[in-house]
């Protein structure tokens, strides 16, 4: 019997988020959950969790009541005018995922952080 393992995808709708759950529906031994402001515009078997990142009550609320997640990949982003203007606030989404995840069940083994820009 196979172990399932399961991976909450932070930025579900960008273009890493989409495509490691894409990838993570086709693997047997992996499910899915893509978190998002909006549902997901492509098709797939991962179930999807609206939350505002940079709300802490949001993501308290609906990332803590999350059970059986055993990894974490964080690849959202928050566009800003300027570098300096995008520290705080992808920094406090992240906060904000970290401490709505602490809030819960999940056991996580592991936490892959991806960034990058457009």
């Amino acid at each position: 019997m196979t172990d399932i393992k399961t991976m909450l995808v932070i930025g579900a709708t960008g273009v890493i988020g989409r495509r490691v759950i894409q990838h993570l529906d086709a693997a047997a031994d992996w499910r899915a959950i893509g978190v998002s402001r909006r549902k997901p515009d492509y098709p797939g078997e991962a179930a999807h969790v609206s939350a505002d990142l940079m709300d802490k009550a949001d993501c308290k609320a609906k990332l803590g009541a999350l059970d059986g997640v055993t990894h974490l990949l964080y690849a959202a982003y928050s566009d800003r005018p300027s570098w300096a203007e995008q520290c705080a606030p992808n920094a406090l989404m992240l906060e904000n995922v970290l401490d709505g995840i602490e809030a819960g069940p999940a056991k996580l083994e592991r936490i892959v952080l991806m960034q990058g820009t457009n």
